[in-house]
């Protein structure tokens, strides 16, 4: 295979993490494929040459994005300009669709090769996205397996490749010891998941530490665990809680209230936790993949959740409740979630039993939706196949059968 040059966007945590993975498979396959891009210090760790890391801006909502907008927009026009200089042989969206859908629009404009890995959540937003990437994108390849047949409907050249965070979770080699070490604490051990943007972690820690300020009075030497996925957010989540301590020290369940902040060890915290307090997103499947019982939290600005809501287009934000149908999860959204209600879904989940053992059916259902180890490299060979043989793309973004025989 002659030398080829990749072009890969990715715009947040869970985008970068998935790039460097990606990345690794793209580069085991073919050695000699050369990978520039956007995304973070993952997909830089993985040997890529990035031209920013879009990634650490993690933003989400309409009014975040209206406050970063300037920065935003001067990264995308650079893009634009660096596609323009050295037009790559393909270019490789994952997830981010605000900024990433307009990038295809001017990747289709320059004639250039699309391939959108881990979608917009089309389901969520309506067709009019499908419409889009159907125009612009010469290839789909998706982690849901219902998300396939959204695409194929719309006559879209898509593949399901299954998520690449089995592969993620399969290939980190947890912390046996930490985990040993923790069960040993007498009690329930709630695990606490406030998100990986520090918005996130400023809007739902806090509703996180006033509920468990509840549930201490409820349950017998209860503890407490802060998930943070680097020392970032673990020093941001570290400071929410001081401030809270200090203002929680007059009254008499400070005493006893027992509350760790633990940074890059998330798996291991889902792990050894008997159920877990989870903000919506990527963790919620973290948090199924290992069984365990769940509540999900999500709040954001009130101006942005009135316009989200006059989008969105599905009953349920929690994605096990989405793959299910329906609500097996608890979810608390914006004004719902108030400490008080939170605190006494948990202590309704943890006293029945016949409850836990029927959501667990569920989470492994989910568990077996999610698809085989090996989507990465699956996805890998996609993109490469398409670079190999690019007639048998889309024109205009919609798929044909290559003849036979």
């Amino acid at each position: 295979m002659t030398e080829h040059t990749i072009f890969i966007v990715a715009g947040e945590p869970s985008g970068d993490l998935h790039g460097a993975n990606l990345a690794r498979a793209i580069r085991r396959i073919e050695p000699s494929i050369v990978l520039h891009g956007i995304g973070g210090e993952q997909m830089s760790a993985a040997g890529m040459e990035l031209r920013h890391d879009l990634a650490r801006e993690a933003i989400m909502g309409f009014t975040e994005v209206l406050r970063k907008f300037g920065r935003i927009h001067a990264i995308f026009r650079d893009t634009v300009k660096f596609l323009e200089n050295n037009r790559p042989d393909l270019l490789i969206l994952i997830d981010y669709p605000g900024f990433n859908l307009r990038l295809a629009e001017c990747a289709k404009r320059l004639d250039m090769k699309t391939v959108y890995y881990i979608c917009p959540q089309v389901w969520a937003w309506g067709k009019r996205r499908v419409e889009q990437i159907a125009r612009f994108v010469e290839k789909v390849l998706v982690i849901l397996d219902f998300e396939e047949s959204i695409y194929k409907g719309a006559g879209v050249n898509v593949e399901f490749v299954g998520h690449p965070l089995i592969d993620h979770i399969e290939k980190t080699r947890l912390d046996e010891k930490f985990i040993a070490e923790r069960k040993k604490t007498q009690g329930i051990t709630l695990g606490l998941l406030p998100g990986s943007r520090p918005q996130e972690v400023r809007r739902h820690l806090p509703i996180m530490l006033r509920t468990i300020a509840i549930l201490c009075q409820e349950l017998p030497d209860p503890h407490f665990v802060v998930a943070c996925p680097n020392e970032r957010m673990g020093r941001l989540a570290q400071q929410i809680l001081d401030k809270w301590r200090h203002r929680e020290t007059r009254k008499k369940q400070e005493s006893r209230l027992r509350v760790d902040v633990v940074c890059g060890k998330t798996y291991e915290v889902i792990k050894l936790s008997d159920l877990c307090l989870v903000a919506s997103g990527t963790a919620t499947l973290e948090t199924a993949y290992f069984l365990k019982p769940m509540i999900v939290i999500y709040k954001t600005s009130f101006v942005s959740w009135l316009l989200a809501r006059s989008v969105v287009k599905v009953e349920h934000i929690a994605m096990v409740n989405i793959f299910a149908g329906k609500k097996v999860i608890p979810e608390f959204i914006q004004s719902d979630a108030r400490p008080e209600r939170i605190a006494a879904e948990v202590l309704a989940l943890l006293n029945d039993d016949r409850r836990r053992a029927d959501l667990e059916l569920t989470l492994r259902e989910v568990k077996d939706r999610l698809g085989t180890p090996g989507a990465s490299e699956r996805a890998a060979r996609a993109i490469i196949d398409l670079l190999k043989h690019p007639t048998t793309g889309s024109q205009a973004g919609i798929w044909r059968p290559v003849p036979t025989g």
